[in-house]
């Protein structure tokens, strides 16, 4: 997209994330999000709760701790 000189939207990263978490891609859905938020872009809800269903399936529950609370700093919550 961005070689077309389409600018990515919190949507596109969204669908990033999903796409990596469906292929089992864990580390890369992480570095998407960061890359939303570096982008100064206000991830949707839907990412939030992406990451945490991710995490709680895999059982890390520290990571899905912390993404509970970045989503109440995103104020989703």
């Amino acid at each position: 997209m961005k070689q077309d000189g389409i600018e990515h939207t919190a949507d596109t990263f969204r669908h990033r994330l999903t796409l990596h978490i469906m292929s089992r891609e864990d580390k890369l859905a992480e570095q998407v999000l960061k890359a939303c938020k570096e982008a100064q872009l206000r991830p949707p809800a839907k990412m939030y709760i992406t990451m945490l269903n991710s995490h709680i399936r895999a059982r890390r529950f520290e990571q899905a701790e912390q993404t509970l609370t970045d989503t109440a700093a995103d104020k989703h919550m």
